[in-house]
């Protein structure tokens, strides 16, 4: 992990989402605002966070930043 993360909360993110009944997507960063409208939409305003990007593959397979 790196420096400022506090790993507890880390955690709460980095389960499988298949086991904790939640839906994890990849979407191109130019369509963030689409997608928050479209489950804005639906009701579903709270869960419209981004919560991580993709990078080239650097040293590390996951690498988690503050």
């Amino acid at each position: 992990f790196g420096k400022g993360v506090n790993v507890m909360e880390a955690f709460t993110l980095l389960p499988d989402p298949q086991t904790n009944g939640g839906l994890l997507f990849s979407l191109k960063e130019n369509s963030v605002d689409m997608i928050r409208k479209v489950l804005s939409d639906a009701g579903l305003y709270g869960f419209t966070e981004p919560i991580g990007r993709m990078t080239t593959r650097g040293e590390k397979i996951v690498e988690v930043k503050k």
